[in-house]
């Protein structure tokens, strides 16, 4: 089947955010911003493709980038218009010195930025796993797959990956609730910040905005199995082998386990494997949050853990308190929103008191969830 399937879902223009609403304000969107930027020196193109992210991303018009970056609102719009060129010498010039130089200034300023943002979060072993697979994939331009049961971190952590390598390098594209080949094109448009468009064009916009040396992250793939109408899983597997063929980057597809073995052996494996082979870079996720990731996760809340050598499993962790046994429970049967939501909770009890989280606060916190949720009697 091909990819102009026959499904009548999905007709209407791809949805204008917010985000996509500030590219238009700026007259150029991805799609165009490549067909400028491929027209530069490739030393000039990610720092500028970089300074229009950013800049949309603040909701900065071009007036207000360029006062902020100290060059006129003329340069700016002739950079990011395709103008800024010796008519004469028939050449685009290179960008004013100043202006990458304040965007080296930008970079090293949003780092910081990003690191405050980032400093509730916690390295886990987990997380730095799934970072070392997306880095991979991204510099080899390959196909990464990664599987993992829900409520171990996968989302989060690429979420973070995202954010840490963002401004036009990462692309994260969220295939919650799709359908149908209109909601993948949706999706990935909505993520390129792509605005109104038709429905025929939008293949043909989402290639044109991606660039070989970005990184496509797509989760919840495994929607992309559940598909209800005939031929939508096949037709939305080719749709997304096609964009990666057509455009050369690399790419990190994230599915439950559920997920995996539906493409393995479910009533579309033969499409889904053409994809599935292609990811020649696999993670496969633990089904529970292991010792090292919990052991991280309180730690960086102050408390004790007892030392375990690495791949201890649970059925041979020693707990030293009732707290550290409520975490192999919650690793098993909760998973780790559960575990930090208790925690944050447990810090509060400790902050209203004016000390130190203890076992004792979180403990507490525990059993009151666990009572709240418990069967009541009419």
């Amino acid at each position: 089947m091909t990819e102009n399937n026959t499904n009548k879902d999905n007709v209407n223009p791809a949805p204008l955010d917010d985000s996509a609403a500030l590219a238009q304000a700026w007259h150029i969107e991805a799609d165009e911003l490549q067909r400028v930027l491929a027209a530069q020196k490739e030393e000039f193109r990610e720092p500028l493709r970089y300074l229009y992210n950013y800049a949309v991303e603040r909701g900065w018009s071009q007036r207000a980038t360029a006062n902020e970056m100290g060059i006129s609102p003329t340069t700016i719009s002739l950079i990011y218009s395709g103008k800024y060129r010796d008519d004469k010498r028939g050449i685009i010039l290179s960008p004013p010195a100043g202006l990458l130089g304040r965007i080296r200034r930008l970079r090293e300023e949003a780092k910081t930025e990003i690191a405050k943002r980032s400093a509730g979060r916690i390295k886990t072993p987990l997380v730095q796993s799934i970072w070392q697979v997306c880095t991979k994939a991204w510099q080899q331009r390959k196909i990464a797959i990664i599987y993992g049961d829900p409520q171990v971190g996968k989302s989060e952590a690429l979420k973070w990956f995202r954010d840490e390598n963002n401004h036009g390098n990462t692309v994260y594209v969220d295939l919650n609730g799709v359908s149908g080949i209109q909601d993948i094109y949706r999706a990935f448009a909505r993520a390129l910040k792509l605005g109104y468009t038709s429905p025929s064009r939008l293949k043909e916009r989402i290639i044109a905005s991606i660039d070989p040396r970005m990184l496509v992250i797509i989760d919840e793939f495994h929607q992309v199995t559940f598909a209800y109408r005939k031929g939508s899983s096949i037709s939305m597997v080719h749709a997304i082998k096609a964009i990666h063929d057509l455009c050369g980057c690399g790419m990190v597809i994230c599915s439950t386990d559920i997920g995996r073995r539906e493409m393995e052996s479910g009533h579309d494996a033969g499409t889904c494997l053409q994809l599935l082979r292609r990811g020649s870079i696999r993670l496969q996720l633990p089904k529970v949050l292991t010792i090292p990731d919990v052991a991280a996760i309180v730690r960086a809340y102050g408390l004790e853990w007892p030392h375990c050598k690495d791949g201890a499993l649970w059925r041979h962790f020693k707990p030293e308190c009732e707290g550290q046994r409520m975490c192999c429970d919650i690793a098993h049967e909760r998973g780790i929103n559960y575990l930090i939501l208790t925690l944050q909770d447990a810090n509060i009890l400790a902050s209203r008191a004016n000390r130190d989280m203890t076992w004792a606060d979180f403990e507490r916190v525990h059993n009151l969830n666990e009572a709240l949720a418990a069967p009541k009697q009419a």
